[in-house]
């Protein structure tokens, strides 16, 4: 039975993902099963950016004021090298950053 990766992966992705595994270098930034060294109260920010909550409703739920959380949001975008909050979702989930319910 063959195999085939969903179209929207890139085999530039996929090659590039393999040579860095080939050569014991990391391609997505994180080993599986690695946690992040982002602090409880960024993961409380990713937790809720995944769930869909706009930066003041993360704000209210958590009790800080808009600005906090995009300086969070900047620090957590520079340190896992993301663009946007889409990929920081998916890549959260994709990666078992957090803690879900099952």
């Amino acid at each position: 039975m063959k195999r085939r990766c969903r179209r929207s992966v890139h085999a530039t992705s996929i090659c590039a993902a393999i040579r860095a595994a080939a050569s014991g270098t990391l391609h997505f930034g994180v080993r599986p099963g690695q946690r992040l060294a982002l602090s409880e109260r960024e993961l409380d920010v990713v937790r809720k950016v995944v769930e869909g909550r706009s930066n003041d409703e993360i704000g209210a739920d958590l009790g800080i004021a808009q600005k906090t959380v995009e300086s969070h949001l900047r620090r957590i975008f520079e340190r896992v090298d993301v663009t946007s909050r889409t990929e920081l979702a998916t890549r959260a989930l994709r990666e078992g950053w957090l803690d879900l319910p099952s």
